[in-house]
């Protein structure tokens, strides 16, 4: 029967439990920290990109609304512009290739209902025989589409009336009293969402300075025609399809781009431009999704890896001290190790009262070199006298 245990022996049994648990727990500490600092590192990659797409789209407005104000410095430079003027004047633009994303480039005359059948007449007289207002509606004021360029793929706008829907023309009308350019979300009858940016267009020579003088002078509006959706398809493109970009004025959606992976990323971004506050909402695609996975789901596991592989290699040592001791055994403070038994071979003599207690056999014990039934000690090894 083995005795009590010595307070050496006891102290090894507890850090054969406490070492491998701190080295575990310690692991799984870290790969979860590292997780975290993964997520946070995909976050911050992703707002990034949606920053640099906001950028574009507010450059991208800009760019429309410098179109729009140097159109309004051509009526300001002719007392009149004719349907073949303003032909040209778009031409010049080359839109698609200096512009892309807009549409149509036109010109919307406010029309007082006194005045209606003459202007029709004097529009109708400038290559546009077949023109006409719609939707049909008597109001008080027309806010009709009088030139669109390209004429061919706007034939839809062509004598639309802003006026018909009444927010619409409210927001119109408040631009030109003000003197500031404009952007509305519009779904024309029939046609799909946009935008349309108006710049107010005012009678020359006469004062602009007050509200009063500019509903005098007040014209019309150039303005440009846009989809959302070719907007912003330039920039999904330049971040490689990996953020989904939908646009809205915070009511109807009128553009997106791309599905949103399951469980995206989502961030949103507010626009203030001409009067209006547009917002932008961006979500992480699985093209985004699987880029960043690639690489940031090898980290965590390779710190969980080797942090067990280290634990285990510490708790090697305690191996001995984890499992209960049987009755016979005897204590590790009190084992007497024999220089003897230090060696690559077994040394001649084996104590057998030693494997008695690990249960090697009687019948076995006489097979084992340097041990004899009779004896119970170490074998003494006997020398000639002539050596001695």
């Amino acid at each position: 029967m083995g005795g009590p245990l010595s307070c050496a022996d006891r102290v090894a049994r507890i850090l054969a439990v406490l070492v491998p648990l701190s080295v575990a727990l310690g692991t799984a500490v870290s790969a979860n920290r590292l997780v975290a600092e993964v997520r946070h590192k995909e976050s911050v990659r992703f707002e990034r990109r949606v920053d640099r797409a906001a950028v574009q789209v507010d450059e991208r407005l800009r760019g429309y609304r410098d179109v729009l104000w140097s159109g309004r410095g051509l009526f300001r430079a002719s007392r009149s512009v004719d349907r073949a003027e303003w032909q040209a004047y778009v031409d010049a633009l080359q839109l698609g290739e200096r512009h892309p994303g807009l549409t149509g480039v036109g010109y919307i005359a406010a029309i007082p209902h006194p005045e209606l059948e003459s202007q029709l007449e004097s529009i109708r007289a400038d290559d546009a025989p077949d023109f006409a207002i719609h939707p049909d509606g008597m109001r008080p004021e027309y806010l009709v589409v009088r030139y669109i360029e390209p004429a061919t793929a706007n034939l839809g706008s062509l004598g639309f009336d802003l006026a018909a829907d009444p927010a619409t023309g409210r927001a119109a009308v408040e631009a030109s009293e003000l003197g500031e350019d404009r952007l509305i979300g519009l779904r024309e009858p029939g046609g799909q969402p946009g935008f349309w940016l108006l710049v107010p267009v005012y009678a020359n020579g006469l004062p602009t300075l007050t509200v009063a003088e500019r509903r005098t002078a007040h014209r019309g509006w150039v303005y440009a025609l846009f989809s959302g959706a070719q907007v912003l398809a330039p920039i999904a493109d330049a971040l490689d399809q990996q953020v989904a970009i939908t646009a809205s004025d915070g009511g109807e959606i009128f553009a997106g781009l791309s599905s949103a992976a399951a469980d995206p990323l989502r961030v949103e971004r507010t626009l203030d431009f001409a009067g209006s506050r547009l917002r932008l909402s961006f979500a992480s695609t699985d093209a985004f999704e699987s880029a960043e996975s690639a690489d940031a789901s090898i980290e965590p596991w390779a710190i969980l890896v080797s942090g067990l592989m280290f634990g285990g290699l510490v708790a090697a040592p305690f191996a001995p001290w984890m499992g209960a001791y049987p009755e016979s055994h005897t204590p590790y403070s009190s084992v007497q190790i024999s220089p003897l038994a230090i060696g690559p071979s077994r040394p001649p003599g084996i104590h057998g009262s030693w494997l008695t207690s690990y249960g090697v056999p009687q019948s076995a014990k006489s097979g084992l070199p340097g041990f004899s039934e009779s004896t119970t000690k170490r074998h003494t090894p006997s020398f000639p006298t002539a050596m001695l």
